[in-house]
């Protein structure tokens, strides 16, 4: 029952960021740092792609074969229902209102696929403590470059964050190896 109480906080914190989202946004792009922005801008290289294969290796590497069927089954899950939200509901760049953007982004909004990718790798991670650690950091990291680079509102952040925990959680619950 205590994982379903994160849900409902993250859905109520999805649902008040989408009232502050453009002051968010701006304060944050206005309050950039010239010694951070490549850092940020090398992270979007760490996309949904890049994210299955180093989390497929590790759980190769750590003779957890058993979850690999499941991990590559939440990533299907994680394109598909990304790629159809963002088309159904295309919801702008935020670019389009004005921010400056550090890179390019041609596709919708919301929600964020790094975001989800990387909140979809991060429950078959549990199992190994340090490599764990280190996802949420990454994940912390992925998460605030999207809104730091002007590519994505806290909201569509919020709404990968939910998404692709959900999706692992579900098929982790279903396959019985949670």
């Amino acid at each position: 029952m205590k994982k379903y109480y994160y849900y409902l906080f993250g859905l109520i914190a999805l649902i008040i960021s989408f009232i502050f989202d453009k002051q968010i946004i701006s304060f944050i792009v206005a309050n950039r740092l010239e010694f951070l922005n490549k850092f940020f801008i090398l992270l979007d290289y760490i996309n949904g792609f890049v994210i299955f294969i180093i989390s497929l290796a590790i759980l190769y590497f750590n003779k957890d074969k058993k979850r690999i069927p499941y991990l590559i089954l939440a990533f299907l899950f994680y394109a598909v229902i990304v790629f159809f939200l963002k088309e159904f509901i295309a919801r702008p760049r935020p670019y389009t209102f004005g921010i400056y953007a550090l890179i390019p982004d041609t596709n919708f909004s919301f929600p964020s696929g790094h975001t989800t990718a990387i909140f979809t790798a991060l429950p078959f991670m549990k199992k190994f403590k340090n490599i764990y650690y280190i996802y949420i950091i990454f994940a912390i990291l992925i998460a605030f470059s999207r809104i730091y680079l002007g590519v994505h509102y806290l909201s569509d952040v919020i709404a990968g964050i939910l998404l692709g925990l959900l999706i692992s959680n579900f098929i982790l619950k279903k396959g019985k190896i949670w």
